[in-house]
Order: structure tokens, then C-alpha cells, then sequence
């Protein structure tokens, strides 16, 4: 049986490489190369094979000597020697497919100190046979083979060769979980090594406090590093040797496997994200600047890197990440216009950037296996790849799908997306899991959560009182599977349900006085409209019962009419009673607080967009958002107008009060995690626009995805 042998001082020298296998060191042209402890395990037993085929049991029992690993292990470790040996790495490494390895070509066993002109000792050549026959001695009796015997056999040997399939390198895909009573936090919690053998990740312990950890994809277990306390996130340098990473206001060099953290520079406090190149360039953002500054790794004065581009209507840049030259990157560019918004190329040598696709997160650079290089990017909660053409500095070629529900978290309104990639075809990334419970939120207009309201639970469509004393919001029953209306005292965070009917109640609005509510009753197959007094004390109303299923929007401002939707058509029932008026070619409609305007959604383009018209509708109608719009809603003074855009709360300052409507500029307020169930709400704004009510998901996030050779048998 294969056994891993014991340091025996042994140096050997294949090509340009020299294996010191007591001292653990590979050297190619006197540069040293890192190898985690298992891929070294394995070059010493291909080395020291002498030529002989390795079973891959023989290797697995060998590197795992006590536990039971699939063959995707051994295949990850074949696939990181390669990645370090080079373009020679195929010939030197042979696949014989199903069965084992191989290591051919010279291999020199030289004596410790020999360097060039010494005696070396030649280990092996050629390939030894499997199997040295007894009758080896005696050569002599066989000089009578005849050469006709050999060439068949070479012929044969030929043929076979050509039935088979060049190995290729499977694609394989794990997860990891942080060690026991250890959380993984959402934000920049995880980034791989250059060379896809290692991952570092910060882990969140019962006390809150926050470390990095280690993990060798070869490894079951990670190691806690020491010396990493307070750290908000962390990044590679290119060559695998050490990491920088951000803790308490400075960003700090670790040097592995076990160096003392030295500051490189003082940063503000708070997350960050970074970049090292291969010219000892850093790249890093903070929240507490909106461009992009440099350092040298070896320690400095931040300088600015990148310059708001006023005319793109730019605010903020963020997440660089080099490119293969060291001095290329890709950046994160949010605009006020959205079209603007996107993954940017930038340069070192060069203050002209480019514009590479939209995105909703940041992106990030990727190289496969095989050499080739990728844009990976954020479509909505989509993980989306797209080849990247380094020469032409340009994407090439159609997005494909990566990954679905990819986690994307927010911070002051500054998304980011949980994945990170190596250079030779290893991804990691997170998703979201859906949990079925919303939680009750107050944001201001950056995204900051100011305070939530009640404990977690299955809301939906939240709708404020004028006085905005008071909310009323849908509540589901876990144990009747039944929605119910529930009142919140918002000046003590008291619930108190307001219907007791065992039918499903939903989609409330307030009259404009806050005296009555109307919401939809779900009863014998069908959604009619009700109403009930707001103290609570009167029995329910019926307003309107038909065959169709009527989905209320919204009470008009002067209390006449009550908006609600039939299909995509909505109609205004009076408030006085009688025949609905319409019909109307809107969905989700918002009259303007004057009366006089009409905001709604449509997709007559295709897609869901805002639009603004007369109200009763007339002719002429304005676009008001461009890159997909719904849940419009006004500033109680009609000065403004807001609605939702790809998970983000957008603005726009608008004048009502003129013969004709005037729109402003689109801006983003922030970005927010919302459901994905389309809802008639799910924000509701103050009366002054500065402070927003949102319901938000609570969802679960899945363990790290390792995803190795991704570039195979995904979207193609």
C-alpha cells in the first residue's frame, strides 16, 4: 500500500522546478511557488513514483490516510498542481482515464547543496513498466523477439489511445459552513485565493465578535487566524502569500501562514472592500468616501484613484478589482440615472474608463480553468457570466446564468454581492433562502435603518394612517393559513387585530380622513370589497361583490372614488355608491395629492414602467421611469414623486400644480431587499419623504458554494 514517506532530505529537479521535499519548498527559477500541504503531498509521490502509474486509490489512501474522500478531491488537487506546474503540467502529469497518474520525463535526485555542474542521479527517464517481469535477468533468451511482434503491439497500443477521450476535468460543486456556534454575516464575508486552494471568510462568534478564518478546500476544518479581531472584510494578495484586510478604522497585511498583522494605512471605520495587483498597487473603498483611493502594499498615504464623473450624473464608486495586467481594473459606478449604473473598466495608467454592462451589485473578474476570462455581474438576484475580452478590453459573446438567488446585501444603500473567484475556474458564492416571514422597518433617504416595528411574521401590503399615527397591515395566520388585518400604534409598537373573520383579508387602504378602511374579504372563491370604521367597533361593510376578483389600490384624495383592478384595468368605484367609472388601461394606481395627476404602471413596453397622466385619464401621458418601474407613490405635498426600480427606492422632483406636468430627474434614494411577490405595497413613504416604512423578507443565508471548473455544463 502507498504510504506518504518521511523526509529524507531528498531534492529532486524536473525542467525548471527543484522539489526540496524536507524542507518543503517548490522553486521554479529560483522564485519560490506555494503549495498547499496536500497538492505538496501529492508532487512528492508522483516524484518519488519514479515513472510507475498511481492508482487513485493508492493516491487517496495515501493523502487521506483516515478519511473517506470522494475522487473529486483528489481530482481538485490534480487540477491545483497543474495550475502551478504550467503548460508543461499535461505532459509531465498523465492521465490514464478511470484507473490513475502518472509523473514523466526527467526527474534528477541531486544532493541538497547541489546547484548546477555537481553529480545528480537520474531517477527516471522514460516510464517505468507496471510491473518488472522475474525473467528480467536473463536477457539474453529473448534477443529472438521478433520486430513484427512489437510494431502489432505498438499498433494496437495506438489504436487504443485513440478510442479514448482526452481527460477533461469535470465540473464539481460543495458547500462550507463556519465552524459550530459561528455565523457567516452577509456583508464582504468571503473571498478565495488567486490560485482557488484556499478560502477566508469572517466568522461571527456567540459574543459578536468578528475574526477571519482560514479554510484549505482540501481541508475539512478552518483555522481561526489570530490577530484578525474586529475585521469587516479581506482580499488576497496575487500571489497567495499573504492577505489585507480592514479592522478598526486601518487596513492591515497578514503575511501567511503565520505573521503578525502590520498596518499598511489608516481607512474610516467601517466596511470596506480592496484589490492588490501585481505591481504592490492596492485599490480600496470605504463608506465613508464615494471614489476609489491607492496605497502601496507596502504602507502609505491613500491617494485618489478615480473621480466622480459629474456629467454621468455619478455618486459613488466602489469594488474594484484588478484585472489579469495588474493594472486594468473593474469598478462599481451608481448614478442618479439609472442606464448609467453599471461595471466600469478603469486603468492605472489612465484617467478614461468605460462603460462594460449594467448591473444591479458589483462584479466581479474571473479566469476558467482553461485560461479564459469572464465578467461575473448581478441581473436582479441572478449570478449572470459573460466572456471578457481582455485585448479588446470589452464583454463578448451572451450572458449566461450562473446561479439563481444569489445573496446580495445592502449597507447605507450600497449593495453587494456575495461571490468571489479564483484565476483558474473555482467560484465561490451564497444565496438567500426564503424564510415566509417580513419584518416591519424605518429607513431615511440614505438607507439607513433607523428602527423596526413588531417582531417578524408573515406581512404584507403595510398601509399608513394620514395622521401616520396608526398602520394597518396583513397578517398571516401560521396555524389557519389565513390573512387577517392587524392595527399598529405606531407611538408604541402595540399590535391589535382589527378583522376577525376566518376568510383571507387583505390589501387595506385609509379614507383620506383615517375614519374608515377598505380591504378585499377572499370568501367562496371570490375577492370583494369591504370596509369597516377604524375604531374598530362597527361591523364590516360589503362595498362591491361580483364574479371577478377586484383588487383594491388606493382612495382617491378627496375620498369620491376607490380605486381597484380588475385584470390589468382599473375602475373608480364612487364613494357615495353606484356603477364603477372606467374602465382604465392602468395597474397600481396613485392620484397625484391636488387631484389633478394620475400616476400608475404599465407594460405596454414589455415591461413594467411608471407613468403619469391626467386624472380622469386624457390624453397624454408621461414615462417616468426607464429601466423598469412599479409601486408608485407621492409625497404628501405632490412634490415629489417615488417608486421601485430593480430593488432600488427611486425620487423624482416633479411640479404638479402647472396646466401641464412636469417631471425631473429620476434619482436612486437607496437600494432595499424586497419580496419578490409582487404586492400592491411594499413601502410606504412619510408625508415629509424623508423617513420610509418597508417590509422587508427574512430570509436565511445558505453556507459558501464551491463551485470548481464552473465554466462547465453551466448555461451552455
Amino acid at each position: 500500500m502507498l504510504a506518504m514517506s518521511e523526509p529524507i532530505g531528498a531534492v529532486y529537479e524536473f525542467g525548471s522546478f527543484r522539489l526540496d521535499a524536507a524542507r518543503r519548498l517548490l522553486m521554479q527559477n529560483d522564485r519560490t511557488l506555494t503549495l498547499p500541504p496536500k497538492t505538496f503531498d501529492l508532487l512528492i509521490l508522483l516524484v518519488e513514483s519514479q515513472g510507475r502509474v498511481l492508482t487513485k486509490k493508492e493516491l487517496m489512501s495515501a493523502l487521506w490516510p483516515d478519511t473517506f474522500v470522494e475522487d473529486a478531491n483528489l481530482t481538485f488537487q490534480i487540477s491545483v498542481l497543474r495550475k502551478t506546474l504550467g503548460p508543461e503540467a499535461s505532459e509531465r502529469i498523465e492521465t490514464l482515464p478511470r484507473y490513475g497518474y502518472r509523473f514523466s520525463g526527467k526527474v534528477l535526485e541531486v544532493d541538497p547543496g547541489f546547484t548546477s555542474g555537481g553529480d545528480a542521479q537520474l531517477l527516471t527517464e522514460t516510464p517505468a513498466p507496471l510491473h518488472t517481469p522475474a525473467f528480467r535477468k536473463d536477457r539474453r533468451l529473448y534477443y529472438w523477439i521478433p520486430t513484427g511482434l512489437l510494431a502489432i503491439a505498438a499498433a494496437y497500443l495506438a489504436f487504443v489511445h485513440l478510442q479514448e477521450s482526452p481527460p477533461v476535468e469535470r465540473a464539481v460543486t460543495f458547500q462550507i459552513s463556519p465552524p459550530e456556534s459561528f455565523a457567516t454575516p452577509d456583508l464582504d464575508s468571503i473571498a478565495l485565493s488567486p490560485n482557488g486552494d484556499r478560502l477566508v471568510f469572517v466568522g461571527v462568534g456567540p459574543d459578536g465578535g468578528r475574526q477571519l478564518w482560514l479554510r484549505s478546500l482540501d481541508s475539512l476544518t478552518p483555522a481561526a487566524l489570530p490577530g484578525t479581531e474586529l475585521v469587516d472584510s479581506a482580499f488576497w494578495s496575487p500571489d497567495g502569500g499573504s492577505l489585507a484586510f480592514f479592522a478598526a478604522g486601518k487596513l492591515k497585511r497578514l503575511d501567511l501562514p503565520s505573521g503578525s498583522p502590520q498596518i499598511m494605512c489608516e481607512t474610516p471605520v467601517g466596511r470596506s472592500s480592496g484589490t492588490w495587483s501585481r505591481s504592490g498597487v492596492i485599490l480600496f473603498e470605504t463608506l465613508g468616501h464615494p471614489e476609489i483611493y491607492r496605497v502601496p502594499a507596502t504602507g502609505g498615504e491613500p491617494k485618489s484613484a478615480t473621480r466622480l464623473d459629474v456629467s454621468n450624473n455619478e455618486n459613488r464608486h466602489s469594488a474594484p478589482q484588478f484585472l489579469a495586467d495588474g493594472r486594468d481594473f473593474i469598478y462599481f459606478v451608481q448614478s442618479e440615472r439609472p442606464e448609467n449604473t453599471g461595471i466600469y473598466l478603469g486603468s492605472l495608467d489612465s484617467k478614461s474608463t468605460k462603460r462594460l454592462t449594467n448591473s444591479d451589485a458589483n462584479g466581479v473578474y474571473a479566469r476558467s480553468a482553461g485560461g479564459a476570462s469572464y465578467l461575473l455581474f448581478a441581473r436582479g438576484r441572478s449570478l449572470m457570466a459573460q466572456p471578457f475580452d481582455l485585448t479588446k478590453r470589452e464583454l463578448a459573446g451572451a450572458p449566461f446564468l450562473v446561479s439563481q438567488r444569489l445573496l446580495i446585501a445592502f449597507a447605507s444603500g450600497l449593495p453587494r454581492a456575495a461571490v468571489s473567484a479564483s484565476q483558474n475556474g473555482v467560484l465561490a458564492y451564497r444565496t438567500r433562502i426564503d424564510t415566509g416571514s417580513t419584518e416591519l422597518g424605518w429607513f431615511d433617504r440614505a438607507g439607513k435603518r433607523l428602527e423596526s416595528v413588531g417582531e417578524s411574521a408573515d406581512y404584507s401590503n403595510p398601509a399608513l394612517s394620514p395622521d401616520e399615527r396608526r398602520l394597518v397591515v396583513s397578517r398571516m395566520d401560521p396555524k389557519a393559513r389565513t390573512r387577517d388585518l392587524w392595527l399598529v400604534d405606531l407611538s408604541n409598537r402595540v399590535f391589535s387585530r382589527f378583522t376577525f373573520d376566518p376568510a383571507d383579508e387583505t390589501n387595506a387602504v385609509w379614507s383620506p380622513d383615517g375614519s374608515r378602511i377598505a380591504y378585499n374579504v377572499l370568501r367562496n372563491g371570490v375577492i370583494d370589497i369591504y370596509e369597516k370604521d377604524a375604531a374598530g367597533a362597527s361591523e364590516p361593510r360589503l362595498l362591491l361583490h361580483s364574479s371577478e376578483n377586484k383588487y383594491i389600490h388606493a382612495w382617491s384624495p378627496d375620498g369620491k372614488f376607490l380605486l381597484f383592478r380588475i385584470g390589468p384595468i382599473t375602475w373608480a368605484l364612487p364613494g357615495t355608491g353606484g356603477k364603477p367609472a372606467g374602465p382604465y388601461a392602468m395597474e397600481n394606481p396613485r392620484i397625484s395629492p391636488n387631484g389633478r395627476w394620475v400616476a400608475y404602471t404599465s407594460n405596454q413596453s414589455g415591461r413594467s414602467e411608471v407613468y403619469v397622466q391626467n386624472f380622469p385619464p386624457a390624453e397624454g401621458k408621461w414615462q417616468i421611469s426607464t429601466a423598469g418601474g412599479t409601486e408608485p407613490s407621492w409625497r404628501a405635498d405632490g412634490k415629489e414623486l417615488f417608486y421601485i426600480s430593480a430593488d432600488r427606492l427611486m425620487a423624482m422632483q416633479v411640479k404638479t400644480d402647472s396646466p401641464v406636468f412636469e417631471p425631473g430627474i429620476a434619482k436612486p434614494l437607496f437600494a432595499v431587499r424586497l419580496e419578490t411577490t409582487a404586492r400592491r405595497s411594499r413601502y410606504q413613504s412619510a408625508s415629509n419623504g424623508r423617513r420610509f416604512l418597508v417590509d422587508l423578507p427574512v430570509e436565511s443565508s445558505s453556507p459558501i458554494t464551491i463551485a470548481i471548473n464552473w465554466t462547465r455544463n453551466l448555461g451552455r
